[in-house]
């Protein structure tokens, strides 16, 4: 596979991805008018000679983004938490647990979907908010509701479950749009592997029941519950052009920088 046009635009090589998206526009027997392409080359020149930054400078973004991907990591950290949390506390639920645990696993696949149907209408931020506060919502009612009602402790279970599969999918966009070209990978993999702390703790979650019945879902309310509200804090990159440096990504919470048909788009 070619490397991204974005990302050889991120590094000054103009040719390599002029060469590929012209390679691209003929597979798909389309025409690319070399005026758009001398303009677009000509915008990257000025935008990489007005950043003047290195090629690649995760140590600045570290220092510039530091809040954002403290909020980025937490939040991977709780998602990490609860999905994988939810999923062995599944067979804990009244009922026939292999019963659960297939639900468990049904109840994924519209919640990889829907993200799809409301990332772009709702907007990425209020979209992971919501879904987050959803599933805070169901685990905190099941702690109050639980008891003998193990039918409504299922459903509010698959709920919560459900919601937090449409935020986990939202995540993994919005961490790639909120980082600028030439570090999203860095930190995306790096926001990725401190949330992976959330999926050491996990399997210790039900052990929690041993202290309190219900510990497991206040726990995983809580942390939902929180990072839910943070995520409001991240900026909003629906309808924004992609941030290609580290200056574009300080301009997300910039309302007036919005997308511009884009032949990179």
């Amino acid at each position: 596979l070619p490397e991204s046009v974005r990302w050889l635009l991120s590094q000054g090589r103009e040719d390599d991805a002029t060469r590929l998206l012209k390679r691209a526009a003929s597979v798909n027997k389309r025409e690319i008018p070399e005026e758009d392409l001398q303009a677009l080359v000509a915008e990257n020149k000025a935008k990489l000679e007005q950043a003047q930054e290195s090629h690649y400078p995760i140590w600045k973004a570290l220092k510039l983004f530091r809040w954002r991907i403290l909020n980025c990591c937490f939040c991977w950290f709780t998602h990490t938490l609860v999905a994988l949390g939810l999923s062995l506390t599944s067979v804990t639920l009244g009922g026939n647990k292999y019963t659960n645990f297939q639900l468990n696993g049904i109840i994924q696949v519209p919640g990889l979907i829907l993200p799809l149907l409301i990332m772009d209408r709702v907007g990425r931020r209020f979209s992971l908010c919501g879904s987050m506060l959803v599933c805070a919502l169901c685990m905190g009612i099941t702690a109050v509701v639980g008891g003998n009602h193990e039918t409504v402790e299922l459903l509010l279970f698959l709920i919560g479950k459900f919601a937090i599969t449409c935020s986990f999918q939202i995540l993994y966009f919005f961490t790639s749009e909120i980082f600028p070209t030439n570090v999203r990978n860095s930190l995306l993999s790096f926001c990725s592997m401190v949330g992976r702390i959330g999926s050491m703790l996990a399997p210790q979650a039900p052990l929690l029941a041993n202290y309190y019945e219900y510990a497991p879902q206040i726990l995983f309310a809580t942390f939902a519950l929180i990072s839910g509200t943070l995520t409001l804090l991240f900026p909003e990159t629906t309808d924004k052009v992609l941030p290609t440096t580290l200056q574009d990504a300080e301009q997300l919470h910039d309302k007036n920088h919005r997308n511009n048909t884009n032949i990179v788009e």
